[in-house]
């Protein structure tokens, strides 16, 4: 089996934050957060990386992933109707020939997280797979967050992603958006973009929860106790730039 891809969705405007989140420097020499999944990514075994962006911005994300690209292959798709991220995923279908990851580009999600999902990958029985995160574990210290529980089966397959969980219940597993998916899942998807037509964003959550319904997609949750770093609120940059800190440097003994 090839080694998986990691695509990762990096085309938002970052509207509520004024700016660009995915090109926010956050690490000690400026690295952004997408450095450290494609570093942690690398590690488990990802043999390349696709970064789905918006055309314009292919130029400054080029520019600063240029240590990132000595250690892998990065291939960027461009998404050029803010439509949500299961268009931005199809927007990289044709980069795309094997198991693949899609995740977002502005989370921190941890070496763990990528290691369980690359294993999963190679060796599962699911038809995708997705992280769990436990909810303690993605918090922000400065204000509420909206999360959605994974309800899962007997068997450890998710059943439906329930929205907006409330911070009470801090054992529950939730979704950061880390998936792993492979290549029918890409044409399912795009029977269903066939029928889209507007009003909502085509949201990855939600196509994958409609095939479980309809179809009878199996996705195994795979619980990671990985720590989430992001920014939510403003107040959240100086905490996620003193957990950068201590990390090793970015490419050290990669």
């Amino acid at each position: 089996m090839p080694s998986p891809t990691l695509v990762l969705l990096a085309a938002g405007a970052g509207l509520r934050f004024g700016g660009s989140k995915q090109l926010e420097p956050l690490g000690p020499n400026g690295e952004i957060l997408l450095e450290y999944s494609i570093r942690d990514a690398v590690r488990a075994g990802f043999g390349s990386v696709v970064l789905v962006v918006r055309r314009e911005a292919q130029p400054r994300f080029a520019e600063r992933l240029q240590s990132a690209a000595r250690h892998v292959g990065i291939r960027y798709a461009f998404q050029r109707d803010p439509l949500g991220t299961a268009h931005a995923l199809l927007c990289a279908e044709g980069a795309l020939d094997g198991p693949f990851a899609v995740a977002n580009a502005d989370d921190h999600y941890g070496p763990a997280s990528f290691a369980v999902l690359a294993e999963a990958l190679a060796h599962g029985d699911a038809d995708a797979h997705m992280v769990g995160f436990e909810l303690e574990q993605t918090l922000s210290p400065h204000g509420p967050v909206a999360r959605a529980r994974c309800r899962q089966d007997d068997g450890g397959f998710l059943v439906a992603l329930e929205e907006d969980l409330t911070v009470s219940e801090g054992r529950s597993l939730v979704s950061m958006n880390l998936w792993g998916f492979r290549q029918p899942f890409l044409d399912a998807l795009t029977a269903r973009f066939e029928h889209f037509r507007g009003g909502t964003e085509f949201q990855l959550p939600t196509e994958v929860g409609a095939l479980i319904a309809e179809e009878g997609l199996r996705v195994r949750v795979l619980p990671t106790t990985e720590r989430w770093l992001g920014i939510t609120w403003p107040a959240d940059r100086e905490w996620v730039t003193e957990a950068l800190a201590a990390e090793a440097p970015l490419w050290e003994s990669a």
